[in-house]
This record gives C-alpha cells, sequence and structure tokens, in this order.
C-alpha cells in the first residue's frame, strides 16, 4: 500500500497548525518607554516611565500593567501603570544607592510585556546634584539666588560651574518662566524677581528654579513659597471684557455673529434653490 500522499497530508496539516502560532508570534509589537529622573527639594528621588504604542499615526497608553524598576542595581521594585500610562517610583532622601566606579548611579526600568506586547527597558545614568536656592532682598532688589553642588567623598562641597538654571513661577495650569542664568565658577548664580508678578490673596509665590534634562544630571529642582507677589482677590468676578475672562470681548462677538450668519445664509439659500427647482420641475411642459 502507498502512505505517501498520507504522509503529505499530514505535513500540510502541520504547516496550517504552525502558520498561527508563528503568526501569534511575530504579531507581537514592542511599546516605548520614556523614563524620566527628578531629584526635588528635599532631596528625593522621583523615577517616572510612562508606557505607550504609537501606531497607525495613534498613540495607545498601556495601563494596569506591571514594570520593575532598580535603582543601582540592587533594590527591584514593582509598580503599576496608572490610566496615563505612567508608573512612579519615589526613593526617599537619605536613601544609600550603589554608585558606578564614575561615581554615578544607573535607573532602570523594565516591562516584561504580555500576550500581545514585547518586553521593553529602559534606563538614565546620572550623577547626584545638590540644588540650595535662597529668596532674599539685596540692596532693594528682589534676588533668587541659587547654588549647585556636588558632595566629595568625604563630604566636601565641589561647585558645579557652566550649568543653566530656569527659574519659574506657578501659575494656575503650568509654570510661568521668568528668567535663566548660568552658574560661575564658584556654581552660584543670582536672578531679578520682578515686581509686577501677580500670587495669591496674601501675595504669596511658589518660585522654582530647575536644571531640566541634562545629560549629567538629569532633572533637579527647589521650589520655595515667598510673599513676593501683588495680592489678588480671585474670588471677586471679573467683568471686563477680554479673551482670558469669561466674558467675550464685543469685536469677537460681532465677528462670530457675522460669520455664523454668512454660513446659515448659504444654507438657507441653497435649501430654497433646491425647493423652487423642484417646484419648476412639476410644472406641466406644453408641446
Amino acid at each position: 500500500m502507498n502512505r505517501k500522499p498520507s504522509y503529505v497530508l499530514l505535513l500540510a496539516a502541520m504547516i496550517l497548525i504552525a502558520q498561527p502560532i508563528c503568526a501569534q508570534e511575530s504579531s507581537k509589537v514592542a511599546p516605548t518607554i520614556d523614563f524620566t529622573y527628578l531629584k526635588r527639594t528635599d532631596g528625593s528621588k522621583l523615577l517616572q516611565a510612562k508606557v505607550y504604542l504609537f501606531q497607525n499615526r495613534k498613540t495607545y497608553l498601556v495601563v494596569n500593567q506591571d514594570v520593575l524598576f532598580s535603582a543601582g542595581g540592587d533594590s527591584i521594585t514593582r509598580a503599576t501603570t496608572d490610566g496615563e500610562g505612567i508608573a512612579y517610583l519615589l526613593i526617599q532622601p537619605g536613601a544609600k544607592l550603589k554608585e558606578n566606579p564614575d561615581g554615578t548611579t544607573t535607573f532602570k526600568v523594565n516591562y516584561p510585556g504580555k500576550d500581545t506586547l514585547d518586553a521593553a527597558n529602559a534606563e538614565i545614568t546620572v550623577r547626584d546634584m545638590g540644588m540650595a536656592m535662597h529668596l532674599e532682598v539685596l540692596d532693594s532688589v528682589r534676588t533668587v539666588h541659587v547654588k549647585l553642588f556636588e558632595t566629595g567623598k568625604k563630604g566636601d562641597t565641589i561647585p558645579v560651574s557652566g550649568q543653566t538654571v530656569d527659574i519659574y513661577v506657578h501659575r494656575m495650569l503650568s509654570l510661568q518662566k521668568i528668567g535663566e542664568e548660568t552658574t560661575g565658577d564658584n556654581g552660584e548664580l543670582n536672578l531679578e524677581f520682578p515686581r509686577d508678578l501677580p500670587g495669591e490673596s496674601d501675595g504669596s509665590v511658589t518660585v522654582v528654579a530647575r536644571v531640566e534634562e541634562n545629560e549629567k544630571y538629569g532633572n533637579v529642582e527647589n521650589s520655595q513659597v515667598k510673599d513676593w507677589g501683588i495680592p489678588v482677590d480671585h474670588s471677586v468676578v471679573i467683568t471686563t471684557r477680554a479673551l482670558w475672562t469669561q466674558i467675550a470681548p464685543w469685536w469677537m462677538i460681532i465677528t462670530l455673529t457675522i460669520l455664523l450668519t454668512g454660513v446659515w445664509g448659504h444654507y438657507i439659500y441653497v435649501i430654497v434653490q433646491l425647493v423652487m427647482i423642484k417646484k419648476d420641475g412639476n410644472k406641466p411642459v406644453l408641446k
């Protein structure tokens, strides 16, 4: 009996079964991780990892998924991405982290993947830098004084020169930049604070100094509250008409009214013309 056809059929069946498995494996996609490091005012370090996919010109957030953080190569901490696809790890002030031979520390994040997603990872290597900020009046000038420094192995302070520091104040929805300066050889800088910035009802404003996206130090910030703003009663209802108030200016209302009237006028004109054409088409034609 010739069994070759049976072997051929068996081979074909195995190929057909294997194809979906291979297709399933190859259909996995690799997510992207945006990994950032921020040293805060109190000396704590905040690690933030955003996990997402970008396909067909759309961004898809990877939510409710576990990621693994490691700090200095020793400790591993598990965190879960939130509704924005972001997982956080807060390292408390004074925590002892393992350093590389050059004095830097490496932070890593790993996403292990799942059925439809491949694993992904990212890392940041930074050198620890301190930032001190003093808000003081020098010769009747409101001055923001910032000092950047590293701490040596013997506990000594080493000035960090040539670094750009951005100075902001907190606004309702974001930060307003008021200036930037570069530290000198002593690691220090001074910036004059403007006198015309609105603040809270008691005149307080939150001043923020930042070193941002630095290749060597990452992100470092220091923030303090000072009564250097102009007191503003936010409970007062603004009745003036401006672009930033709830009441639009008259020129905007008139312009919008004219535009909407023109648009709807064209719609009405087209509808009337269609009705007239239909009526003309129903009229008897004399032959």
